[in-house]
């Protein structure tokens, strides 16, 4: 493949609603493709953010100031000599009104009536793409909040042939989700592991549901661990789930959930059969092991069953402060960067580059645990993005991870999972 990269144009718009309608704007008669319609937003200019770029556009040109929330998705759009990126953002203006400034005019429109308007192309699959993630939410239900019992949101129900008593007596499930109650649980543990404990900062719509969702849960096949409930056999709560996103479930022009943060191109045009990994967590009571190793396993499956060339995702470090990550950026900058032909490059400002560690740590100090998936990788020769990016929503740095699967190494890949795998495995055979 290397076929070469085209430049992209980054652009942010934000999605305002009111009483189901959406906000769009007509574009004045002397502008760029005049009259027609688009989201409200605008491109991103050298050094500037995302929030940066969109407080911009709102004041410029409706004279109000959004509350900007969650990223929702990212929409691309191929033209000959460049590609054209949007990402958008959920925006609350409260009780503020829209005034008509550098705008001819401005609509509040339903999804049904967004056909009546000419919309710029990538604003047109943006709009589609939002319909396609407001009816699989409508599908599992979401307009009702979850309980206040946090333990009780994680339960579900197990189908005929996993409600059957197992002749070891194992106490676990592992599958993919197939059931809207499944993704709603899985939804609502991302949402107390990132959100409750690491602290990561909801928008109002996540936070009255107590659910971490985006648009990508629609395309993707989540990976999940069930815990039977001793005391109601037909009964289990997920304790564990990864997000898988392959290539070619993603809608025409939607982009990865990492490529809001890296230019994935390097990858993209050197591996046709292509898995995002995001959204990993694991139960607070359940972090010594068995789990990992259980989606590990399954990970692995899916892989083979696939015929999957390279895996990539984002791999965080918890706090926002890099120099907290001295040791492990310096290590990662030593010895695990990855190939230019194949490296992630960052295309947002909020970064940090790892050379800047190169040095180490002052005073020799030991260099911090890796997080153990994030260890996993790199143990089978994965690679890394030579910067991390700075995720205040979140609370973490990440860097890109990258995970080639050379048919020629992987045997030895695999021989050295094992061994990395089996005094864990010893441990769990012995305690069950």
């Amino acid at each position: 493949m290397n076929a070469p990269t085209k430049p992209g144009i980054r652009i942010v718009c934000g999605e305002v609603r009111r009483a189901g309608r959406y906000l769009i704007l007509q574009r004045r008669e002397g502008a760029a493709q005049p009259l027609q319609w688009q989201f409200p937003g605008a491109r991103v200019r050298f050094n500037e953010t995302d929030h940066e770029a969109l407080n911009r556009c709102f004041q410029e040109r409706l004279g109000c100031r959004p509350v900007i929330g969650d990223q929702l998705l990212q929409v691309t759009h191929e033209y000959p000599d460049h590609d054209l990126i949007l990402v958008l953002y959920r925006c609350d203006l409260g009780t503020q009104e829209c005034r008509v400034e550098r705008a001819k005019a401005i609509a509040w429109v339903t999804q049904a009536e967004f056909d009546s308007y000419d919309l710029l192309a990538v604003h047109r699959r943006t709009a589609e793409l939002l319909a396609l993630r407001d009816t699989r939410s409508s599908q599992l239900g979401l307009d009702a909040v979850l309980e206040p019992n946090a333990e009780s949101a994680l339960i579900v129900s197990l189908q005929p042939d996993e409600s059957a008593p197992e002749p070891s007596g194992r106490q676990f499930v592992v599958k993919v989700a197939n059931t809207h109650e499944e993704i709603r649980a899985l939804q609502a543990l991302r949402f107390q592991v990132f959100y409750d404990e690491m602290h990561a900062k909801a928008d109002a719509s996540k936070a009255e549901l107590r659910l971490d969702m985006d648009v990508w849960d629609t395309v993707a096949e989540h990976l999940i661990v069930l815990q039977r409930l001793p005391d109601q056999k037909d009964k289990a709560m997920v304790v564990g789930t990864l997000r898988l996103v392959r290539r070619e479930r993603l809608p025409e022009g939607m982009g990865f959930y990492t490529a809001q943060s890296f230019d994935l191109s390097p990858i993209l045009s050197n591996f046709e059969r292509v898995v995002e990994m995001g959204r990993f967590c694991v139960a607070r009571h359940l972090r010594g092991g068995r789990v990992i190793l259980m989606l590990w396993n399954q990970l692995t499956d899916f892989v083979n069953r696939h015929d999957i060339q390279a895996m990539f995702g984002c791999g965080s470090f918890h706090g926002t402060n890099p120099q907290e990550h001295q040791a492990i950026f310096s290590e990662l900058q030593r010895n695990h960067v990855a190939p230019e032909v194949f490296r992630p490059r960052v295309s947002v400002p909020n970064h940090v580059p790892l050379e800047r560690f190169a040095s180490g740590p002052e005073g020799g100090a030991p260099a911090p645990e890796l997080p153990p998936l994030i260890r996993s990788y790199l143990r089978l020769g994965a690679y890394v993005s030579d910067s991390a990016i700075i995720d205040e929503q979140f609370n973490t740095c990440y860097v890109c991870i990258l995970l080639v699967l050379d048919p020629e190494r992987i045997s030895k890949q695999q021989t050295s999972l094992a061994k990395g795998w089996n005094p864990l495995k010893e441990k769990i055979r012995q305690s069950a």
